[in-house]
């Protein structure tokens, strides 16, 4: 039943429509200049959300067609999901429908994405000034080590096997299936051919609208024997608005779905010549090291034992050298008392090091003598003759007769014919033969 309107009351008066819009006209005149003063700060702005930013910076590129259009000017978290706030050049207008991808413009970095705006339709609307597009209008990269992980064996099986049943399926059955195809396109011509049809024929629709109307008022004529039919049909025109609610939601979400797996295999695709140049390169590398794969066979396998002698030096060499702690420490006030005498008696050991080899020739030859028996069997007797010393120098570093000037020492070697004239180089005492600006300083030894 139609409920009745007082006009009386509910027709506005002519005063209250002008006051309202001359309210309106003021509003649009102030926003108009607002706009004009305020707005004009270097282009529009226009707000998109984003699943994930990763490698997305302030200040990175706004792109359109290749082109740069603007620049990344904030972004934020809006309910745990990124909002990214793209600032455009002077002019640049965004129509409906436009979509804003984040792409990779090299492998070359870490933060290296651009935000890339996809027009939408020529003749649509213009997009306000802070406007925002939603999920469904963005994209962002896929990473390529992402793609790569599900590369995994078990999915190459599965597409080794899905191929093979795809090419047992089709092989021999092209004319069928090109047949197929034919019928097809004519069925659906024929489709679209009814359609129009019915579409043109608006007097046998208003005929159907009719005949619908008079079978409602049948229905209403008998609620009694329709209730249930018209209970049962609503529950079910109900879970079918649900089902194509969820439908169309669905549907909404598949072209942003297809369009990540698209682009993603077309940035792949840029990046296959990159990869295949990498395996040419990496070929004579690779060649050259299975050609000396057996060498190194060989030569890990000898080093076996040499590595498992320097695992366990290395694992029982801290423990070893700790245990030596406190010797050191009961050595330290030791090897302080004993460094003066070492150092006096540095010269004396130096001296006795170089000589010892005329020493022991000393000894050698005193034995030789010594070792032949009289008539009575006793012992040789031995006489020291000292003839004359011939008046004149020796050198020190000969076999010749005569006396050694001071210290009276010959160089050490000499009786033997081989001289060694530089012994003094070898001194280790602070007070021997190296000079002091040279000599390396003696050191305390600690743990």
């Amino acid at each position: 039943m139609t409920p009745r309107v007082d006009t009386a009351t509910a027709r506005p008066s002519r005063a209250r429509v002008v006051a309202v819009g001359g309210l309106v006209a003021i509003g649009a005149a102030v926003g108009v200049i607002a706009t004009g003063v305020l707005g004009d700060d270097g282009g529009r702005r226009l707000d998109a959300l984003f699943a994930s930013t990763n490698g997305l910076v302030e200040g990175a590129k706004v792109q359109a067609g290749g082109v740069d259009v603007g620049t990344v000017e904030r972004i934020r978290l809006d309910a745990e999901r990124p909002r990214v706030t793209l600032r455009l050049d002077d002019g640049r207008v965004v129509r409906r429908g436009a979509r804003a991808d984040i792409r990779l413009v090299s492998l070359s970095g870490q933060l290296n994405r651009v935000v890339a705006i996809e027009d939408g339709p020529a003749g649509a609307p213009a997009l306000r000034d802070g406007a925002t597009l939603g999920r469904e209008r963005t994209d962002q990269p896929v990473e390529v080590e992402d793609v790569l992980a599900t590369l995994d064996p078990a999915t190459r099986a599965d597409v080794r096997r899905i191929l093979r049943g795809a090419r047992r399926a089709t092989d021999d059955r092209g004319p069928a299936l090109a047949a197929s195809l034919r019928r097809a396109r004519r069925g659906l011509r024929a489709t679209s051919d009814v359609l129009g049809d019915v579409t043109a024929d608006g007097a046998a629709l208003r005929d159907v609208v009719v005949s619908t109307a008079k079978v409602t008022r049948s229905l209403a004529a008998a609620p009694g024997t329709t209730g249930t039919a018209v209970d049962a049909l609503s529950a079910a025109l109900g879970d079918a608005a649900a089902e194509q609610e969820a439908l169309r939601a669905t549907l909404r979400e598949l072209p942003g779905g297809l369009r990540a797996p698209r682009a993603t295999l077309a940035r792949l695709d840029r990046q296959l010549p990159a990869l295949r140049r990498l395996v040419a390169d990496a070929g004579p590398a690779v060649r050259a090291a299975r050609a000396i794969a057996p060498e190194a066979r060989v030569a890990l396998q000898g080093a076996a034992p040499v590595l498992r002698q320097a695992r366990r030096l290395t694992a029982d060499g801290p423990a070893q050298l700790r245990a030596l702690v406190p010797l050191l420490d009961e050595a330290r006030p030791l090897l302080a008392e004993l460094r003066p005498a070492l150092e006096r008696g540095g010269p004396i050991l130096d001296e006795a090091r170089v000589r010892m080899p005329d020493f022991f020739s000393f000894f050698s030859n005193w034995a030789d003598f010594t070792s032949n028996y009289d008539a009575n069997g006793h012992g040789a007797r031995v006489g020291l003759i000292l003839p004359p010393v011939p008046n004149r120098v020796a050198s020190p570093d000969g076999q010749a007769a005569g006396h050694l000037e001071r210290p009276f020492l010959r160089v050490p070697g000499s009786l033997q014919g081989e001289p060694w004239t530089g012994y003094r180089s070898s001194f280790v005492s602070p007070t021997g033969a190296t000079p002091a600006a040279t000599r390396p300083p003696l050191r305390e030894v600690r743990p």
